[in-house]
């Protein structure tokens, strides 16, 4: 996107993300960018009668599609004429819950921070509908990609692998050194990846969460296993003043900790405990 551009009103997003359903006009995915119809170069606008949803490769493709075809994706869109009205990457439950490995998340915002600066962060609409926000870099510590509320705002789609089917949507690098996988088919939405800031590597799989620091050695410096954080994050601090640091995922909201050797039973003691903060907050 052309960074002299002003960004697209929110209003307007909004209306367009409901018209698709969520999802890119023509295939459903749940990444996308706003695209204009009638070109930004030819009139400067942000009319949403003139503008469409679109993955980022359906995107790329738009220059060459005739304008009759594009009107066709916008009037009937993948998601609408296929009955994923909400979209396609939804939660069913009330709380948001999230297996991160062998922790879990029940919270909504951010997840994981290196220097309060987010990394993932993952919140849904009153309908169930994922909002998925990523900052990824590489191990030079060069932003990659920047991906806000679903909307692809910055990354090369030629050295990236999108991909997504009902409930599923894995970003992959090509080189495989970065990779993201939300996984919301299940019960709880389940969250593994690689992920670099500052030399340091995360990695979390079905078993471990473990951080790397890779300036010092190829063994894991730190990790987390059995607990569940209710409305915490996890930040990494590239400083002296320690390897990382729980706090509230929201300013001016408390948070606590649940620990129980079983996933399953400290899952619902974390959605009951977030449940009662709600209501000490209220």
């Amino acid at each position: 996107m052309d960074s002299s551009r002003p960004p697209v009103p929110a209003e307007i997003k909004r209306q367009l993300r409901q018209e698709s359903a969520f999802g890119c006009a023509k295939c459903g995915y749940p990444i996308f960018d706003y695209h204009h119809i009638i070109p930004w170069a030819i009139e400067e606008h942000f009319r949403p009668e003139d503008m469409v949803i679109l993955c980022p490769n359906h995107h790329r493709e738009a220059d060459l599609m005739p304008e009759v075809e594009q009107r066709t994706y916008k009037t009937n869109p993948y998601n609408v004429a296929h009955g994923y009205v909400e979209g396609q990457l939804k939660i069913t439950q009330k709380e948001l819950a999230i297996k991160a490995g062998p922790i879990e998340f029940v919270s909504e915002g951010n997840l994981i921070c290196v220097n309060d600066e987010p990394i993932i962060t993952l919140s849904a609409n009153l309908k169930g509908t994922l909002n998925v926000s990523l900052r990824l870099f590489d191990e030079n510590d060069t932003l990659c990609l920047l991906i806000e509320d679903n909307e692809w705002i910055y990354g090369d789609i030629k050295v990236w692998d999108i991909q997504f089917k009902h409930n599923k949507l894995s970003i992959l690098k090509k080189s495989r050194n970065i990779a993201i996988v939300i996984d919301a088919s299940a019960k709880f939405v389940s969250l593994k990846g690689t992920f670099w800031r500052n030399k340091k590597k995360i990695v979390i799989t079905d078993s471990e969460f473990l951080i790397y620091d890779t300036l010092m050695n190829v063994d894991p410096v730190g990790g987390f296993k059995d607990i569940c954080l209710v409305s915490l994050l996890i930040n990494l601090m590239m400083n002296d003043k320690g390897l990382f640091e729980i706090k509230p995922a929201k300013s001016g909201v408390d948070g606590g900790f649940v620990s129980d050797p079983d996933k399953e039973i400290r899952l619902q003691k974390g959605i009951d405990f977030l449940v009662d903060l709600k209501k000490r907050n209220a």
